[in-house]
């Protein structure tokens, strides 16, 4: 049975779990929490993981790939590697929207949305498991032409935006605050993909999805 642990730096808020295999080699979760990232210590991640660490080593890593945060993306997948690396042991990526989603307990026939900065945000299909990109100008006409419920997260990443106010007053948009610990879901259920796609999830290729990278949505 095997050991892992998970965390996610993608948004101001880290996620962190130490989780156990069973016979069934399903994961059992045995501790997690969220905390802010501090603002006043570049320190605080290796800090964090030090005490994660303690008593517990980890057979494998699970993290973020994003999008999100590039700081803390490049934060998180750093010392994963570095981990990796020391250890031998593969990095498991799992998509960052689906878990923060999961954190506001968002139905599977909606979308939810953090902005990247003043001109981009992150969309999040949660049917497709597919995330966008969409700039600030084609963002009210696209909430326009979808019945769906739309779920925006302001204040998930470090920033100080002003948000055009006819966009957040749109009837199908939901403006979301603190992320729930209780509701959220680690989006990796089993480590069975390490046994049939091994080379896939070596160390030294894992890398971090960021956000320029992804497709853009049309209007």
């Amino acid at each position: 049975m095997r050991n892992i642990i998970a965390f996610d730096t993608s948004t101001k808020w880290v996620y962190i779990t130490r989780l156990k295999e069973d016979k069934e080699k399903k994961l059992i979760l045995k501790h997690h929490e969220i905390k802010k990232i501090p603002k006043n210590t570049d320190t605080w991640f290796y800090e964090l993981l030090e005490e994660k660490l303690k008593s517990f080593r980890p057979n494998a890593i699970a993290i973020g790939e994003g999008p999100g945060s590039f700081t803390g993306l490049r934060i998180s997948y750093t010392y994963a590697r570095i981990l990796g690396m020391k250890w031998d042991i593969p990095i498991i990526p799992f998509h960052s929207l689906e878990l923060w989603q999961s954190a506001f307990n968002i139905s599977k026939n909606d979308f939810f949305i953090i902005p990247a900065n003043k001109n981009v945000f992150y969309m999040y299909d949660l049917k497709k498991k597919k995330s966008y990109a969409v700039i600030k100008e084609n963002l009210k006409t696209y909430l326009h032409s979808k019945k769906n419920k739309f779920y925006f997260w302001p204040h998930a990443l470090l920033t100080n935006h002003q948000y055009d106010d006819e966009i957040l007053s749109l009837e199908n948009i939901n403006l979301l605050n603190k992320p729930s610990l209780k509701k959220i879901k680690l989006p990796v259920s089993s480590l069975e993909i390490l046994d049939t796609e091994p080379e896939k999830y070596v160390w030294k290729n894992a890398q971090p999805k960021y956000g320029h990278k992804l497709e853009y949505t049309k209007k």
